[in-house]
C-alpha cells in the first residue's frame, strides 16, 4: 500500500491538466493522471535541513578550530 496526496489547485506542465496531480510519497514521485506524466519529488524542507545542519555542523568545527589555535599561541 502507497500512501498518495492529491495536489489540489496545481496544473501539469506538460498536459496543461488541472487537479489532475497526485504525489507518491512511497516512490518519491508526482504524477499526472491525465497524461501520466511523471516527475522526482524532492522533500524541500529534509533537503534545507539537512544543508543547514551540515552548514552549522562546520561553523562549530571551525570555531573549535580557532579556539584551539588561540590556545596554543
Amino acid at each position: 500500500m502507497t500512501l498518495s496526496e492529491h495536489l489540489s489547485g496545481l496544473r501539469c506542465v506538460v498536459c496543461g491538466a488541472r487537479d489532475h496531480l497526485w504525489a507518491d510519497h512511497g516512490r518519491g514521485i508526482v504524477e499526472c493522471r491525465e497524461c501520466g506524466q511523471s516527475a522526482l519529488l524532492m522533500d524541500a524542507e529534509i533537503t534545507a535541513a539537512s544543508d543547514d545542519n551540515q552548514s552549522g555542523k562546520r561553523q562549530r568545527d571551525d570555531q573549535d578550530q580557532g579556539a584551539r589555535r588561540k590556545e596554543t599561541v
